[in-house]
């Protein structure tokens, strides 16, 4: 099943120990290193990133990464969401010196960054022909992945339901019971459908929701406090609490960046 394709962003970075934390929420990863290299720790067992690779990083697994010493890392990567979302938790990796078609397609996003906006080598929403472009490049790519590479759509109605419910409501006083309650079925089955199929708790998910909202708001120029009540906080810490505990950083470290 082929899923609808939304791109967050594209662009090519200079790493820090930062840059996973700012894929640690509920979107994917297109990751490729271009210069040097990382490490991480896939549930227990260590692994590298290495520049003769991609890698899928599915449902925001980004975290216990560490950068090798005395190496600078530069990378490019591709945010997006996948409607229904994409099935699964974890690091999937591409093969890339194996699957020319997908080398090229990476390369072309990476050329389009560079011509578009070679100051800061990222593209976002207001860069509108380039975003279109590289969405298009990235519809193209997830299909070949999609069959080379067996990825699926998670295709139980229930949460597609319930993730529909989520992304319309995010902002709203949301609990088990009332997303359950609009599904027909009992909280603690919504709890099992959660954790069988994305791999997290619905509130986990409804705080993902909301901080990647979050960071749409601040990238924008709105205030800390107007973001957090926009995004369904009810006071200014709490959403500092959620920010730093997915971000790894406070809200107005990562306005500085912007």
């Amino acid at each position: 099943m082929h899923s609808k394709v939304i791109l967050l962003a594209a662009g090519i970075c200079d790493g820090t120990m930062q840059m996973w934390r700012e894929a640690q929420h509920r979107c994917n990863r297109i990751h490729m290193p271009l210069i040097g290299g990382a490490d991480y720790d896939d549930h227990g067992v260590a692994r590298r990133l290495d520049t003769d690779e991609a890698y899928l990083l599915i449902n925001g697994f980004a975290r216990n990464f560490r950068l090798r010493p005395d190496t600078r890392y530069y990378h490019l990567y591709l945010d997006f969401q996948t409607t229904p979302p994409l099935a699964g938790y974890g690091v999937q990796t591409l093969n890339v010196g194996e699957d020319a078609v997908t080398r090229a397609l990476l390369d072309a996003v990476a050329a389009s960054v560079r011509e578009t906006d070679p100051v800061r080598c990222r593209i976002l929403r207001e860069h509108t022909e380039a975003f279109a472009e590289i969405g298009r490049i990235l519809d193209v790519l997830m299909r070949r992945l999609q069959r080379r590479y067996a990825i699926r759509t998670v295709e139980n109605p229930k949460i597609q339901h319930a993730v529909r419910y989520i992304e319309e409501h995010y902002a709203e006083r949301l609990s088990n019971e009332e997303i359950a309650a609009r599904l027909h079925i009992d909280s603690k089955y919504l709890i099992r459908l959660f954790r069988r199929y994305m791999d997290m708790p619905p509130y986990q998910y409804v705080t993902q929701c909301r901080i990647e909202h979050a960071l749409a708001e601040l990238r924008s120029g709105k205030s800390v406090a107007d973001t957090a009540y926009t995004c369904g906080y009810q006071s200014e810490n709490a959403f500092r609490i959620a920010f730093k505990r997915i971000m790894g950083c406070a809200p107005v470290t990562m306005i500085k960046k912007y």
